[in-house]
């Protein structure tokens, strides 16, 4: 009976830990404005200056320090309106 208990409560200690790592771990890689100007060869100013306009809509920020962050599908909307290969239409 206390080997089964025991299992129990590690099975679900350990399906509790990787639930809140799932939660604490962010699942798509995000991206500050920087990186993407350098990912796409252009310039900081640039970026912003294309959400100012209404080129390219604002994208999230962070909660703590206010930094623009950018998914993986958001800058490659942004590398097809730079190339000129997507206007500036939202899906």
């Amino acid at each position: 009976m206390y080997l089964l208990v025991y299992t129990y409560t590690n099975l679900y200690k350990s399906a509790t830990t990787k639930i809140l790592q799932e939660m604490i771990t962010p699942t798509t890689k995000k991206y500050n404005v920087q990186e993407v100007a350098d990912s796409l060869g252009i310039y900081r100013g640039t970026v912003i200056n294309y959400e100012k306009r209404g080129i390219f809509p604002p994208p999230k920020r962070n909660p703590i320090n206010g930094y623009r962050e950018y998914t993986e599908e958001e800058v490659d909307r942004l590398r097809g309106i730079v190339n000129g290969s997507e206007t500036a239409e939202q899906n």
